[in-house]
Formats: structure tokens, sequence, C-alpha cells
């Protein structure tokens, strides 16, 4: 069925009855091939001429009629636009047309003559002809003998001129079915109109095939100057396009030039910079070695001086005892036997005395080997028993690092984990992944005691524990959902959810003050919050970064006032909470800020690290009173993903993740790399210190296959 959009384009055309194809076809083209009875049964109802696309017209108004009633499509719809979908025959709507195939492949069949042949035929059957009569001729005869023999040459100029013009005159003698006729015009017809040679130069005159060769040498002059015109303004653009290539060569080698001096001077500045480092480097070293000897030697000189004074008061002590007692049993004054001892005792007293005044090997041994015979004093078994009752650190070889177990829970990658204790001293571990959940691991029995958290609605991009001296067995979570979510690891419960970040969260921390009441996130939508857990709000929200937060770390000392931050745009920036606002910003020149660190090394948290991606791949060492890069460490072959300082030893050892999947341990104090280590099968997300001794391990590593793993 064939509906009508009153609202179709009337550009169509008014005429009705024209031979183009689209609208019905002219009858008297097609009653030259054909009778006029069969042509006249594929009448179009509004037009009257030959259908085409015929339509069926079905109305319940007409069925008693005998004939049908055929109508061409492009007729049919200008005539319902115009008649506001009024039926043709009857005047009213809603009527139906079907497409008649039927009569559409009759009229296809009809057999017609090249259509451009008929036009032309019919031009020339229009001009005016002249009847020349009996009458006229014997009238004219006398008055045209003279003419005709003055005209007897032209005559015969003409005729040989009208003979070379039939003998030029091309013809079409296409006679076929009118359904190849469309064919026919566009492919096979010699009269078709082609265009000029010269239309790239300008020329817009059309003509038919066999007339080109009349018109390449009529128009040859308006060729030759529509050519000349094209050369010339190519010419020009030749030229033009020349003096650019030339002023842009020009500057390029004044830039190269400049380059190489550049380069040349740069290179010169690294080769003082490198020198005047390793140069530093060394005069540190040595400081720092000195600096060692003093304490250590300062450190002996007091112990022996404290042992030596705790001798030489035990032993006065005993002798004024033994003189008191000797004093109670005789009155009288000594005798020469008496004498005697109570110069002994003298001279002993006085050795001590010398001894502790001037504490050299001799003075000691003699010291030493006079009081053999003596028991231990007090004091000094109070000190032995005391130095056996102290607990020893197990000692960590971190060259001999080796993996101690692997924990599979997840169903995705393990992109964060954090420990801590729970108010009874149990140790335990929570991790986040792309499973959207939170695991729970019982570090006295990891491999079995593992429970899930489950609320969010994307991956867990970060998780933290509140720091041990909290007294708060809590856990902050960052998702991919653009949410914070804080849980009770004790009730293993949700306690509440923050929004307020436009993008995922890449970060959280918990602030080392009010027991952890102030948590910070950071987040793709560039912006650090700060939220009020008791209050169930944000308090502040720090904005300077141009670019996704990818870090964030409270600083341990200072009562937590200084926030720093790494992002994409490049920077490490501090901010100070108290005064809201950005304090300091370390630019560096390549690559994203992934991963940020304080460090106790100085125990002033004067040292900050941080782990950049592409195309950098280094661990940095920042000096925040000097605000200058310290050391960048380089090993890596992929981005750094985290880093971490270690929680004793000052903070001498730094742990570094990266997307090469290996773990890679660093000496900040020597500034080298003291192990490697590469069993992740991929990409390292996360690396934690253990924050004390009630571990069994040292550290920890989380990695996109799924794993965590812990080492020592």
């Amino acid at each position: 069925m064939i509906c009508i959009d009153l609202e179709e384009d009337e550009a169509a055309g008014d005429d009705v009855g024209k031979s183009d194809f689209g609208e019905c076809y002219n009858k008297k083209w097609l009653t030259e091939e054909n009778p006029a009875e069969k042509v006249n049964l594929y009448t179009c109802l509004v037009c009257h001429q030959i259908v085409n696309n015929a339509l069926q017209l079905a109305c319940g108004e007409h069925e008693s009629s005998e004939e049908g009633y055929i109508v061409g499509e492009r007729c049919l719809r200008q005539y319902l636009t115009r008649h506001g979908n009024q039926c043709p025959i009857g005047g009213h709507e809603k009527c139906e047309y079907y497409k008649d195939r039927l009569v559409q492949s009759q009229v296809g069949n009809l057999k017609v003559k090249c259509l451009r042949q008929y036009e032309i035929d019919l031009k020339e059957v229009d001009k005016p002809q002249v009847s020349i009569h009996a009458k006229d001729n014997n009238n004219n005869n006398n008055n045209n003998n003279n003419n005709n023999n003055n005209n007897n040459n032209n005559n015969n100029n003409n005729n040989n001129n009208n003979n070379e013009k039939k003998s030029q005159k091309i013809t079409c003698n296409f006679h076929g079915k009118l359904k190849d006729m469309n064919e026919h015009l566009e492919e096979l017809c010699p009269l078709k109109a082609t265009e000029c040679w010269y239309k790239l130069f300008g020329c817009t005159s059309t003509f038919q095939k066999h007339t080109q060769q009349e018109h390449m040498s009529s128009h040859m002059h308006i060729h030759f100057l529509l050519a000349k015109k094209q050369v010339d303004l190519l010419t020009q653009e030749n030229r033009r396009l020349k003096e650019q290539i030339e002023t842009k060569q020009e500057k390029r080698e004044e830039l190269v030039k400049d380059n190489q001096y550049l380069t040349q001077a740069l290179k010169q500045c690294n080769h003082d910079l490198m020198q005047y480092k390793l140069s530093l480097q060394k005069s540190e070293m040595k400081i720092e070695d000195l600096y060692r000897i003093i304490k250590e030697q300062e450190k002996e000189k007091k112990q022996l001086c404290e042992r030596l004074g705790g001798i030489a008061k035990s032993t006065k002590d005993e002798y004024q005892l033994e003189g008191h007692e000797e004093s109670k049993q005789d009155q009288h004054c000594p005798t020469a036997n008496e004498d005697s001892l109570l110069t002994s005792k003298s001279v002993s007293l006085t050795s001590i005395s010398t001894s502790k005044s001037t504490p050299t090997s001799t003075s000691t041994s003699t010291s030493t080997s006079t009081l053999t015979s003596r028991p231990m004093s007090a004091s000094m078994s109070i000190l032995a028993s005391t130095s056996k009752s102290i607990p020893k650190r197990k000692v960590w070889d971190a060259k001999a690092t080796k993996e101690v177990e692997v924990l599979k829970k997840h169903e995705g990658g393990v992109l964060s984990v954090s420990f801590s204790l729970m108010e009874g001293g149990d140790p335990f571990l929570c991790s986040g992944s792309m499973d959207n959940t939170i695991a729970l691991w019982d570090m006295n029995n990891p491999s079995k005691d593992v429970y899930l958290l489950k609320g969010h609605s994307d991956s867990v991009r970060c998780v933290q524990a509140s720091p041990c001296a909290t007294r708060r067995n809590w856990i902050v979570s960052g998702s991919a959902d653009k949410s914070v979510r804080v849980w009770d690891a004790s009730t293993k419960t949700h306690m509440h959810t923050f929004k307020g970040h436009a993008g995922s969260v890449r970060c959280v921390q918990f602030s080392p003050v009010d027991e952890g009441r102030i948590i910070g996130s950071g987040s793709l939508d560039k912006n650090i919050c700060l939220w009020d857990v008791d209050k169930q709000c944000v308090s502040q929200i720090l904005k300077g970064h141009t670019n996704w937060v990818n870090s964030i770390q409270f600083s341990p000392f200072g009562g937590g006032k200084v926030l720093c931050s790494g992002s994409n745009d490049g920077t490490i920036r501090l901010w100070d909470i108290r005064q809201k606002k950005e304090s300091y910003i370390f630019k560096k020149s390549l690559g994203w800020v992934l991963c940020v660190c304080f460090s106790s090394l100085d125990g002033k948290g004067h040292l900050i690290a941080s782990g950049s991606g592409l195309p950098e791949k280094t661990v940095s060492l920042w000096d925040l009173s000097t605000s200058k890069l310290v050391h960048a460490f380089t090993a890596h072959s992929d981005a750094i993903n985290s880093i971490q300082f270690s929680s004793w030893n000052a903070g001498r050892t730094l742990v570094s993740g990266s997307s090469d999947n290996t773990i890679c341990l660093w000496d900040t104090h020597n500034q080298k790399l003291i192990h490697c280590l590469s069993a992740h099968q991929g990409a390292v997300k996360c690396v934690q210190f253990a924050p004390s001794t009630s571990f069994p391990f040292v550290f920890c590593s989380a990695s996109d296959d799924k794993t965590i793993r812990l080492w020592g």
C-alpha cells in the first residue's frame, strides 16, 4: 500500500504528460511503434498519458465499477497533495493504492524508438514549410527565370554543402522495449551530449559526440586562452609555493643550528651537573661516615663511663660497710696489721678512681683484676638481667628476600592492600580488587580466615586500614563508582558512604591525627576531598591539579597538617590543611606522577618519594627543605604504580612496584638498588611494608594476576 505525505515537495513540476522518466510517458511517442488500442489500455487516470510506476486504485465506493483505475505514482502524489488526499474519481478521502506490477511489466515491454531521435524528428516536423501550388507556379515562372539563371552557381555550392551536411548527420536507430530505454540513453545512444575536453580549463560547452571536432575547431582560440590562463595561474602558484618552501627551509636551517647549539650546551651542563653531584655525594658520604664514627665512639665512651661509675660506687659502698662493722667491734686504735689492711684497701680504691678518670685499656684491665675476688654488685646484676629480657628484632636481609606465601581469593586484579592491628593486637590485611569487593585477611591464618565486604558497584581502586594508634578498626575504600565508603573491620559492616566526586576515586588516606576522623580522597575529577567521618560530610575540597589525582598522603609529622599529592599533570603538590590552600609545587618535565610517599629518614618527614609513569619510569627522592631533587632511581622498564618507605631502620629501605611485573628494593642512604623480585605474572599495583614485628613477614605486594604475595 502506498501512503502519501501531503508535505512532499512539489518541485517535481506541474506539467503532466511529459516524456521524462519518473512522470508518465508521452502517448504520441508510444503510439508511433504500438497500436493505439493497446496503448490506451494503460492511460493514467490523472494526466491521460501512459502510466509510469502504475498504481491500482482500491476503493470501497468504486467496487461496482467494471473497469479498473490505474494512475502513475508521481501524478497521484501531485494530485493528492493539491486536493487534500481526495480520491481522483469520487472526491472522497481514505482511498488505498497498490502497486500494479503486471501493468508496469506490460508497459515496460512496449516497443519504442529512441527518445532523443523522436524529439529531433518532432522538431523537424514542427518547422514551417512553404507550400508551392501549381497556380502560383504559372504566375511566377516568368519572374523566376531570370533569378534561376543568377542562382545557378549558388545552388551548385549549396547542393555541395547540403550533401556534406547530410553525410555528417547522425541518427539513432534504436527500436526496442521501453524498459531498456534508460540504459540506452545513458550508455549506447549516439545522440548523447558530451562535455568539452577543456572543461578543466573553464570551457562549459556540451555537444553531441559527432560534433566534437567541429566544436574543437571553432573554439580553438578560446581554448588556447583558457589553457594559457590556467598555466599562468599554476605558474604563479608554483612560484608562491617555491618562495614559501625557501623561507621555511631557511627557518629550518636556523632552528637546526639553534638546536645543535642548545644540545651541546645542555650536554655540557649535564656533564658539569653530574660531576658536581658526584663530588657532592662523595663529600656527603664522607661526612656521614665521620659523623657515624663519632657517634659510635661517643656511645662507647658513655657506656664505659657508666659501667666504671657503677663499679666504683658499689666498691665504695662495700668498703664503707666493712669499716663501719670493724669500728663497732673495736673502738681502739688500729694495730699494725689493721694499718696494712686499710692501706691495701686505700690503694685499691685509688686505682679504681684513677681508672674512672682515664678509661684506657691498661687501667680497665687493672681495675678488673683488682675486683676479681669480689662478688658482682647489685647494680651490675640488675643491668645483666634487664639486657637479657629485651626482645631482639629479627634481622631482615633485603638481598635475601624471598616469597613467604601467596594469597588467592579475588576473582579480579588486586589494586590495593593495607595492614593494621585489631584492638586485641591481632594483625589483619585488607585488599581491594577489580571484582568490586574488599577482602579481610586474618594474618594469623591468612589462607583460611578471609571475609569479603561487598557494596561497591565498580572496581575498588584503593583501600586503607586506620593506623594502629587510632584505636579504631576502620577501613576506607575508594571505587570507580565515584564513592568513598567507610567500614568497621571488627564487625565487618558498612558504616557510611561519601558521594561528592565526579570521577573514579583513585586514592584514600586516613589523617594521623584525631584518631583518623578525617579522610582524604583523590579522584579523576582533579579534586582532593577531605571528609569528616564523625559529621559524615565533606570538610574541604582542594583544587589546583589540572589532571587526575593519583596519590595522596598525610605527613606523619607536624600534626598531619601537610598533605602531599601526585597527579597526571606531572606535578607534586603540598597542601596546608589548616590554611586550606596549596603551599608548594614540585614540577616535573615528563611523565605522570602515579604515587607519592613521605619518609621518616630524617625523623622530620622532610623527604618525599614519587613514582612516575611513562616515559620516565623513575623513583624520585625530593628534599622538602631545599625543594630539590635528591636522587632518581632507574631500574624499572614500565610505570611505577606504588612506593613505600620501611617502618624501621629510619625508613632507609624503599620498595616500589611497577607495571613491568617486578618489585625493587632500594637503599635510600647509599642511593643504590638492593634487590629486584619478579614473581608476579601481571602489573604490580601496590606494595606495603608491615607496620610492626607482629606480622610474620616484611612486606606484601598486590598484582593484576589476582594474587597477594607475602615477602620476608
